[in-house]
């Protein structure tokens, strides 16, 4: 079964398209690459799949459940992203210790922090843009989804941080995980990735076989 299947995706922002028919096929358990220019899209695409933003037109499954049927799935899928999900006046540990609750989860919130090198108990107002990607990831370690977004995973890290996310990234794969990665680096994700793909002009090309 793919983890994601879209057929036809069209979303317009006001007068302007971002996105103009297009399909894609994930299948479970592979780690998808998705390139494409700034403004192509990419990031208008993964707000859909994660059901944050509804297509003007289209239609398509994720994890197997009607993409219109968006509270079915929301649960089963993150987005990992510096600049998402997140309340500017909790800490770091407040934030991951409410969405484990919202998911009905318990996990060991001081040991993700630990394995993802965050140690400041700050507000994320005053977090980096490198520590609020550190804190998306351990958020995504402690809610285990099905379907990972990420978001320029890579982007705002130094290289031990990269590093740390590209082992991550396998370490979910290898739990069972599907994986789209958004990113303007395709030297270091296609070393992990199964599969690529390029999204221009609001249509997204046939997948390519890369790397892993």
């Amino acid at each position: 079964m793919n983890a994601v299947e879209l057929l036809g995706l069209v979303h317009r922002y006001q007068r302007s398209y971002v996105l103009r028919g297009t399909s894609l096929s994930v299948p479970e358990n592979q780690i998808m690459a998705l390139y494409g220019a700034n403004g192509a899209g990419k990031t208008t695409l993964l707000k859909i799949i994660a059901s944050s933003l509804v297509p003007t037109r289209g239609s398509g499954k994720i994890l197997g459940i009607d993409l219109k049927n968006r509270l079915e799935f929301r649960g089963r899928v993150l987005i990992v992203s510096h600049s998402l999900g997140f309340y500017p006046d909790l800490t770091g540990s407040e934030n991951l210790e409410f969405a484990l609750q919202m998911h009905g989860k318990t996990a060991n919130i001081k040991a993700a922090l630990e394995k993802v090198g965050l140690h400041s108990q700050n507000r994320v107002r005053g977090y980096s843009s490198g520590m609020r990607k550190r804190l998306a990831l351990a958020k995504m370690l402690l809610l285990e989804p099905d379907l990972i977004l990420l978001d320029e995973p890579f982007a705002a890290l130094d290289p031990d941080g990269k590093n740390l996310v590209e082992a991550l990234i396998l370490e979910q794969q290898q739990r069972g995980a599907t994986l789209m990665i958004a990113s303007h680096e395709p030297e270091r994700t296609n070393k992990i990735a199964n599969l690529s793909v390029m999204l221009e002009h609001g249509i997204i090309s046939s997948p390519q076989v890369v790397g892993a």
